[in-house]
């Protein structure tokens, strides 16, 4: 079912490549890259015109000026045989320039042009949403990004090297070849036709095989990702032989894809040189005939001869060319359906500028669901005071992850709006709204850098001093006196090698050295051990003064001594004070919670 609907898609699909292959045309001729696309345009005509053109046509002179001769020639003659040797070695520089030219011009503006694609690409990869990022496998996301550069590399070798220089032969040929032998023309003509007529129904059909399987690569590169970043939980598990056979499907799926896309090239290649070999005979025999009449010189028999091996060669060239653009295209079809792609949630078009300073947090009249399903929240309202020290409980989707995200402008409510400091969030720039917030979420990932690099990541611009002084509070100094190189140790992709409980002080001292007026702690604590809870809460203690703090917890004994307690159930506040007044309440939902936890842990019903 699956293939089916990616066949499907595909089918439907086919007036994206088209839309790809001109955004690749413009792009090229951007302010910044005009002035060499249009020197690399001139260079290939005129080198074309003067290597396939210009000195056939002076190998045909000299053929007819030398074939009626008897040797030795004489002085008078020779000059005359000299002169159309020098205007064959004047064509050959001249297009020796302009190829020189024409190479140094690719190879000063592709780079530049690519570079700009993949920056294009990541820029609107960051403009997506949590959600999306939620629904799409990261390694996917990677390979179609580092295809989309490469992709115009590869288009930009076929257009310039091949198509272009075909059009201009096409061109040139046809003009040369009507002239000196109006009665070659049409059938020329009608092969020319029936040869790009046939070529582009064969590549047409192998067009589809492609896209199938530039698709299937990417999931075949999502699924080895997903797993290999998973090693842990299949191996403790003991499910390698499913991982297996799961790759392996998958893999063997792309296989025949492009076996059936080789098939098609075998059929293309057949068909090309079959055409090839017959005009080939048909026109040498057609203008042998007339030069046995009398009716075509020898030299225009060579001349037409060269000029249409040329154009065959170059006509057979295309075909591979035209696979070559298809493949290209496949390639980075999928991220330029991306770039095509609307974000979920934009920032206004002229945003305000952010007055966030105290952190007073308003959620007015908030409506929010997922998608097509019951309301997480309903006409919510709930204020929070600036400095306010607010504890976040409830059972599992009571509606606490989705209270941070919609704070976070992670994802927007049907109705109502959120206020920070008397100001809408929607009214201003996403990254000036999260500028203003620090965030420890449950399961903190790191960079792949040094451990210094991911605590400053929220402050780059912090003093040596100031994250010196994160790390002390953090209780990370024991951890960086253990590591190999300190704190320039690389600490592996997404933190691997720290525990998950080291992971989280990092993510703590990097909250702590970012100066913002809210600071929101997701599970902050539930990796640690007691010990260094007890540390951490009094770091804690010092982080929080004069922010307004959200703490979602499990362990009750987190929020103990926070200003307010918001206890949560079905996206509802059903209770609200201080940890000893909610303790007292008896049969109340936080008193139940507090009598129920296990080791200082929430227990789901």
């Amino acid at each position: 079912m699956g293939e089916q609907n990616s066949t499907k898609n595909i089918d439907t699909n086919k007036g994206l490549q088209k839309r790809l292959f001109w955004f690749f045309m413009m792009y090229q001729f951007r302010p910044k890259y005009r002035w060499f696309r249009i020197i690399v345009l001139l260079c290939a005509t005129i080198s074309t015109i003067a290597w396939d053109v210009f000195v056939p046509y002076q190998f045909k002179n000299l053929v007819d000026f030398i074939t009626p001769l008897s040797t030795p020639i004489s002085g008078t003659i020779w000059a005359d045989v000299f002169t159309i040797f020098i205007a064959m070695v004047a064509g050959y520089l001249v297009g020796l320039v302009c190829e020189i030219l024409l190479t140094n011009m690719v190879y000063l503006s592709t780079p530049l042009i690519m570079r700009d694609l993949e920056n294009d690409a990541f820029r609107k990869l960051q403009s997506f949403s949590y959600d999306f990022y939620a629904n799409s496998f990261v390694g996917s996301l990677v390979a179609q990004l580092r295809r989309y550069g490469d992709a115009y590399l590869n288009l930009e070798v076929e257009i310039t090297e091949n198509i272009l220089r075909l059009g201009v032969k096409v061109i040139a040929v046809g003009t040369a070849i009507y002239v000196f032998s109006p009665s070659a023309f049409l059938p020329v003509i009608i092969w020319a036709i029936t040869f790009i007529a046939a070529i582009s129904y064969l590549l047409n059909r192998k067009m589809t095989h492609d896209r199938r399987h530039s698709l299937l690569d990417s999931k075949v590169t999502a699924t080895l990702a997903d797993s290999v970043s998973n090693f842990l939980t299949v191996k403790v598990f003991g499910r390698e032989n499913d991982e297996f056979d799961a790759f392996k499907d998958i893999n063997h799926r792309k296989t025949r894809s492009m076996q059936y896309g080789w098939a098609w090239s075998s059929a293309t290649f057949t068909v090309q040189h079959t055409l090839n070999v017959i005009i080939q005979i048909m026109v040498l025999y057609f203008a042998l005939t007339l030069w046995s009449k009398g009716e075509m010189s020898l030299g225009t028999v060579v001349f037409l001869q060269m000029l249409l091996a040329n154009i065959s060669k170059s006509l057979v060239d295309i075909g591979n060319t035209m696979k070559n653009v298809f493949r290209a295209l496949a390639k980075a079809e999928e991220m330029f359906e991306l770039m095509e792609l609307k974000p979920d949630l934009l920032d206004p078009k002229r945003p305000q500028k952010s007055k966030i300073s105290k952190g007073k947090i308003v959620f007015d009249d908030l409506t929010f669901k997922y998608g097509e399903g019951h309301d997480v929240f309903s006409h919510f309202d709930l204020t929070i005071k600036a400095g306010q020290r607010v504890g976040l409980v409830g059972h599992s989707g009571a509606g606490k992850s989705s209270f941070v995200k919609l704070l976070l402008r992670f994802m927007d409510p049907q109705s109502g709006e959120i206020k920070i400091d008397g100001q809408a969030i929607h009214k201003i720039t996403q990254k000036s709204l999260r500028e203003a917030i620090s965030y420890v979420p449950q399961e903190p990932t790191l960079f792949h850098r040094s451990l210094w690099d991911n605590i400053a990541y929220g402050a780059p611009n912090a003093s040596e001093a100031a994250i010196k002084k994160v790390i002390r509070d953090s209780y990370l100094t024991e951890l960086i006196e253990r590591l190999p190189n300190g704190v320039q140790t690389m600490v592996g992709e997404r933190g691997v090698k720290l525990s998950g409980g080291e992971r989280q002080r990092v993510a703590i001292a990097r909250a702590m050295l970012k100066k913002s007026p809210i600071l929101i702690l997701d599970e902050a604590t539930s990796s640690l051990d007691s010990t260094s809870e007890i540390y951490i809460q009094k770091a804690f203690a010092t982080l929080m003064k004069g922010r307004t703090t959200i703490v979602i917890a499990h362990r009750l004994s987190t929020i103990a001594g926070l200003d307010r307690i918001l206890v949560l159930d079905d996206g509802k506040i059903v209770e609200d004070g201080t940890h000893s007044d909610l303790v007292k309440k008896r049969g109340g939902h936080y008193a139940k919670l507090y009598k129920n936890q296990r080791d200082g842990m929430l227990i789901d019903d």
